[in-house]
């Protein structure tokens, strides 16, 4: 099955590995990216140069001279982070649907939306167990686990989590100190 994206194409795609600095929640499955752990950082713009007067990225100005004074309008905007677990499992579900013949960005889920895109698909099953298989160090840790496992019904599901994402937001990824209300006891 490949992968169709609705909506915007990116005209600009700048993708690089990089290292996190400070502590920073992956965009996919809301886990966090630990300072000094690497990650894939995404930006795309649907443009690359302003609809209204075609001056090209980056402008020479904030205002477009041909909007009366309003800002460039280079189109919709995304900026991604994606945790180095995450990516693997990216990267396990690009080589079977490749496979399978899927090119190009048909072959993985959009960015941001990997567990989501993987829920939507109708074969959610499927694509943990070659995830299992192809990248076992995922299992091994309990990440995979955590996000595969279907949620007993509770509030959270009422809270947006959605049906058999458990862990999409998972209290476990996250040190109880961030969960301190403070205040006087």
């Amino acid at each position: 099955m490949c992968f169709i994206h609705d909506g915007w194409s990116a005209a600009v795609w700048e993708q690089e590995d990089r290292r996190a600095e400070v502590r920073k929640r992956c965009d996919d499955c809301r886990g966090p990216i630990a300072v000094g752990e690497s990650y894939t950082w995404v930006f795309a713009r649907e443009y690359d140069y302003c609809r209204h007067c075609d001056q090209e990225w980056p402008p020479e100005s904030d205002e477009c001279p041909s909007s009366d004074g309003e800002p460039h309008a280079f189109g919709e905007e995304m900026e991604v982070k994606v945790c180095c677990r995450c990516q693997s499992a990216r990267s396990a579900i690009r080589e079977v649907e490749e496979e399978e013949g899927c090119v190009g960005s048909e072959a993985e889920p959009s960015f941001g939306a990997l567990w989501n895109d993987l829920a939507d698909s109708g074969e959610f099953d499927r694509y943990v167990a070659e995830i299992a298989e192809r990248r076992p160090s995922l299992v091994w840790s309990g990440w995979l686990d955590r996000r595969a496992t279907p949620p007993p019904a509770d509030v959270l599901c009422d809270l947006g989590d959605e049906p058999g994402m458990r862990g999409v937001w998972d209290a476990r990824d996250w040190p109880q100190s961030d969960f301190e209300l403070g205040g006087e006891g």
